[in-house]
């Protein structure tokens, strides 16, 4: 997470740079950060995940007892965080500025989602299963106040990545970024 932070300060002019469309930052986020980790895709998946969480701590309100837990993330120092959060791409999909315009969530979502693919075995959908939980999760224990149908579609691009990425070191994950927009737009049809 720490290279990931550091990465984003030292590239800070690209990814500060409105000439430049968000998409393109995360693929220059995911290409800097797969050579940091010497091209090993599991290390550069989780590095992203984790790297990419808005929060440092999330708090979950235990059903029917009036209790909240806070659990505390893995994160990097105050600074770090601070130019992290600021140079993360924000704009993701075509229609951001419907949901706020802020997607950055939405990249824990989606290399997650690749990470669980990536290293899923056997007939058993993991890795959907655990998309569909962590959106109850986050309704249920309110996490977020509902379930968000984007993440849901991220989270399956997430996974489509994660099985391109095994046969195609140059999938980006722009190219599956934009696949979203389809599927959400012809769902609404």
């Amino acid at each position: 997470m720490e290279a990931m932070a550091n990465m984003l300060s030292i590239k800070s002019d690209l990814f500060r740079s409105a000439d430049i469309d968000d998409l393109t930052k995360l693929d220059s986020l995911y290409r800097s950060v797969i050579q940091i980790c010497d091209q090993d895709l599991n290390r550069t998946l989780i590095t992203l995940t984790f790297g990419s969480v808005g929060v440092r701590t999330f708090p979950i309100s235990v059903p029917y007892s009036g209790l909240t837990l806070h659990f505390y993330l893995p994160s990097v120092g105050d600074s770090l965080f601070e130019i992290k959060q600021r140079l993360l791409p924000k704009k993701l999909l075509r229609f951001s500025d419907e949901y706020g315009g802020d997607d950055s969530d939405k990249i824990a979502h989606f290399f997650g989602s690749a990470f669980l693919e990536l290293n899923s075995v056997g007939l058993f959908d993991f890795a959907s299963l655990f998309g569909y939980f962590v959106e109850y999760f986050e309704q249920y224990f309110k996490v977020q106040s509902k379930a968000d149908p984007r993440d849901l579609l991220i989270n399956e691009a997430g996974r489509a990545f994660g099985r391109a990425i095994e046969n195609n070191p140059h999938a980006l994950p722009s190219q599956f970024f934009l696949n979203v927009y389809d599927t959400l737009n012809s769902h609404n049809r």
